[in-house]
């Protein structure tokens, strides 16, 4: 307790001023700066390591969907898959019923698969991001 709601007999009050002692809200309080400077930084040091302790957690425990990559194939397979993947694109994606619906996921699966093969470019480029682009 500091002393600020302590009750005391006028007699031992009156005791207390002609010894000179401070009257309780003078006194000042225990916590230095450098305690002060000490609590924060033990405070910011498992700050620190609570937040590495999560980081650690999330790259070891957690699981993470793997970013999916076409599989590896020969090039004549992947050029075959990526005629069909294009020929589809172009005849079923330029339907106005591709805007919406099963169709229009479809096309965003299909373009989106173009796109991560190494064939297209130039105009399937931009097919591709004429149908990811359409909302």
């Amino acid at each position: 307790m500091n002393g600020l709601a302590e009750v005391i007999p006028i007699a031992d009050y009156r005791a207390r001023k002609k010894r000179g002692v401070p009257p309780p809200a003078l006194i000042q309080s225990a916590v230095t700066a450098q305690t002060r400077r000490r609590r924060l930084t033990i405070f910011l040091s498992v700050l620190a390591a609570a937040v590495l302790s999560l980081i650690v957690m999330d790259r070891t425990v957690l699981p993470h969907r793997v970013a999916s990559a076409p599989a590896p194939l020969t090039i004549e397979q992947r050029q075959g898959l990526y005629q069909r993947a294009l020929d589809d694109v172009v005849t079923s994606c330029t339907l106005p019923q591709a805007k919406a619906g099963l169709l229009r996921q479809h096309c965003v699966d299909q373009a989106r698969f173009l796109a991560q093969l190494p064939e297209c470019t130039g105009d399937c480029t931009k097919l591709t991001r004429g149908v990811l682009g359409r909302r």
